[in-house]
C-alpha cells in the first residue's frame, strides 16, 4: 500500500520539469532566433547624438530590443546582452542622449541603501531632462520617445536587414 505522502515529491518533480525544459527551450530559441540589426539614425539630416537610445518595442510576443548611437549616428541592436532582435513588428522609440548632463563623481558605496545627494540630484535631473527634453536643431522632439505616440515602426524579416530613421527636431 502507498502511504499518502509518497505520491507528493513524485508529483512536484512531474509539474516542475516541463516548465523548466520550457524555459530551456525558449533560452536556446532565442539565441538561435536572432537577426542581427544595423541602422542608423538621422536628425535633421545629420548623424543623431552619441548616445540617443534606439529601444524596438515588440507589437507581438517577442521581446524588446536596444542600441545606443555611436558618434555617427550607427547603432546595432541586442536582445538581453546577445546581438540580434527577435523576427517580426516593432515600434521604435528614440530617446535623446543624457550625456550632457555629467555624472557625480561621488562614488556610490556598496551595500548603501540611499545613495549620496549628488546621485539623487542627478537622478532628478535625468527625469526632467527626458521628460522635457532640449528642443531645436539635432534634439528628438518627446513624441518618439513615448509608446504610444511614436511614429516610427519597423518589421525585422528574417534574413536581417538595415533600419535607417530620419526625423526632423520640427516634429511634434
Amino acid at each position: 500500500s502507498v502511504m499518502p505522502g509518497e505520491s507528493r515529491p513524485k508529483r512536484i518533480l512531474v509539474g516542475i520539469l516541463p516548465v523548466f525544459v520550457a524555459g530551456l527551450l525558449l533560452a536556446v530559441g532565442c539565441s538561435d532566433g536572432l537577426i542581427d540589426v544595423t541602422g542608423t539614425v538621422m536628425v535633421d539630416g545629420g548623424p543623431a547624438m552619441e548616445g540617443v537610445q534606439v529601444i524596438f518595442s515588440p507589437a507581438g510576443d517577442t521581446k524588446q530590443a536596444y542600441a545606443q548611437v555611436a558618434t555617427d549616428g550607427h547603432f546595432r541592436l541586442k536582445t538581453q546582452q546577445m546581438i540580434g532582435v527577435m523576427p517580426g513588428e516593432y515600434r521604435v522609440l528614440l530617446i535623446n542622449s543624457t550625456q550632457s548632463i555629467p555624472q557625480p563623481d561621488t562614488p556610490i558605496e556598496p551595500g548603501v541603501n540611499v545613495p549620496p545627494p549628488e546621485w539623487i540630484a542627478y537622478d532628478r535631473k535625468l527625469s526632467q531632462f527626458l521628460q522635457r527634453p532640449p528642443t531645436g536643431e539635432g534634439w528628438i522632439p518627446v513624441v518618439y520617445g513615448s509608446i504610444a505616440d511614436s511614429p516610427l515602426r519597423f518589421r525585422v524579416p528574417e534574413d536581417g536587414t538595415e533600419a535607417t530613421f530620419e526625423i526632423s527636431s520640427e516634429s511634434r
